[in-house]
C-alpha cells in the first residue's frame, strides 16, 4: 500500500529532503507545465513572471549558484517495502528586489509558481496537515505560535 506523506521544515524534517530539488529534477533537466505557460500571460503586470528569468532560476538552483529555501516536500511511503519516494518539492528564492518566487517541482517538471512579497512571511501554516511524528495537539499550538512569532 501507498501513503502519501507531506512535511513542512517547520513542523519535522528529515536531512535528505535538503536534495529533494536536484533529486526530482534529474540530469539537471525541466519542463515548464503548460498551467505556468498559460497563466503567466493572464496574470496581472505587477504578478507576472518571465519566462526566461525563471528557467535561469531554476539553473542557478541545481547548480548550487543561488540560494533557496526548501520548505515542503510530499513522499509516498511504501508500507510494504518501507520505501520513502520524494515526489514534489516547494522552494523559495529570490525573484527581484521586492519579490521572491515560489516554485512547485514534481520529477522534471515545474509544475506551479507564484510571486511573493519578501516581506510576506505566510504566516498561515496548518501543522496539522503535515507529518509531525504524534505530537500532541499543545505541542501543535506551540509550534502555530512560534511561527507567527517568527513571521511577523
Amino acid at each position: 500500500m501507498i501513503k502519501t506523506n507531506l512535511y513542512h521544515k517547520k513542523c519535522f524534517w528529515k536531512p535528505h529532503f535538503d536534495k529533494a530539488v536536484r533529486l526530482l529534477l534529474k540530469d539537471n533537466t525541466f519542463r515548464i507545465s503548460s498551467h505556468i505557460r498559460y497563466s503567466t500571460n493572464t496574470w496581472c503586470d505587477h504578478d507576472k513572471i518571465d519566462l526566461d528569468k525563471l528557467e535561469t532560476i531554476m539553473m542557478e538552483v541545481l547548480m548550487k549558484e543561488r540560494q533557496s529555501y526548501l520548505f515542503e516536500v510530499e513522499t509516498e511511503y511504501n508500507t510494504e517495502t518501507h520505501f520513502e519516494t520524494i515526489t514534489k518539492a516547494v522552494f523559495r528564492t529570490e525573484y527581484n528586489d521586492n519579490k521572491d518566487i515560489v516554485i512547485v517541482v514534481r520529477e522534471n517538471l515545474l509544475v506551479t509558481t507564484w510571486l511573493q512579497d519578501k516581506a510576506d512571511r505566510h504566516c498561515t501554516l496548518n501543522p496539522k496537515k503535515y507529518v509531525n511524528l504524534g505530537l500532541t495537539n499543545s505541542s501543535l499550538s506551540s509550534i502555530i505560535d512560534n511561527v507567527r512569532r517568527t513571521q511577523k
